[in-house]
């Protein structure tokens, strides 16, 4: 029986580096290019529920979220933006809420559907019952968190994606995968974020984009498919 252990314990660091292996890999752009652009679409397709934070070096300490979800059942919209300021004393915060709201003194569990009512409200103004959904996404602080508006100058056609010099276009640990690449397309938004060295990565976990940002820290958006409850403010 003892004279088997070493003999077990070596298979056993054999299956595990095997395993390790099989979690760990890199891949170059042709061979993962269609890996990409499927992280890519999946990415802004079934969006009823989001959750996006974006940090840049330009506003140090500033964190912007914005938090959106809508009901299975009821098709209810619950929205937050969240402007987040932190500093060495003190965390700040800008808020604008959009969705199905109801009024002062109804809690939700009395509620029926003729109490709802689709309202905006920004800071400590008066709320506006006049503004969809379009509206709410077409706003300049809503429009540049929306999954959709981040991804789609993601969809690229191979031709314009260069590899990096000592960086693999694909490096995958478990469940995560992350794609590294420059751009030739001076139209991209994300274009200038390709010089002097710098480079994109784009994340994705089990096939679908949650991180964008560039090698240097400059910016960074983070897309979760579920975020915090939302409690929306009475009118």
């Amino acid at each position: 029986m003892r004279k088997s252990l070493p003999v077990i314990l070596t298979a056993v660091l054999i299956i595990g580096a095997f395993l390790l292996s099989a979690c760990n890999s890199k891949g170059d752009l042709d061979s993962r290019y269609g890996a990409y652009s499927d992280a890519v679409k999946a990415a802004a397709t079934d969006l009823n529920s989001f959750y996006v934070k974006y940090n840049s070096s330009s506003e140090p300490g500033v964190t912007y979220k914005l938090n959106f979800s809508v009901d299975g059942e009821s098709r209810r919209i619950k929205a937050v933006w969240d402007k987040e300021t932190s500093t060495a004393v003190s965390i700040s915060h800008e808020y604008i809420y959009f969705g199905h709201a109801l009024p002062a003194g109804v809690k939700e569990r009395d509620a029926k559907d003729s109490d709802y009512r689709t309202a905006l409200f920004v800071g400590d103004e008066e709320p506006r019952f006049d503004v969809t959904p379009d509206d709410f996404f077409a706003m300049t602080e809503i429009s540049s968190l929306i999954p959709e508006n981040i991804v789609s100058p993601l969809v690229l056609g191979k031709e314009t994606m260069h590899e990096v010099d000592g960086t693999p276009f694909s490096s995958t640990q478990g469940v995560a995968e992350s794609f590294s690449f420059t751009l030739s397309d001076p139209d991209n938004r994300y274009y200038s974020y390709c010089s002097d060295g710098n480079f994109l990565v784009v994340r994705a976990i089990q096939g679908r984009v949650n991180k964008v940002f560039d090698a240097r820290g400059t910016f960074s958006y983070v897309i979760d498919y579920v975020g915090p409850d939302i409690t929306m403010p009475t009118f």
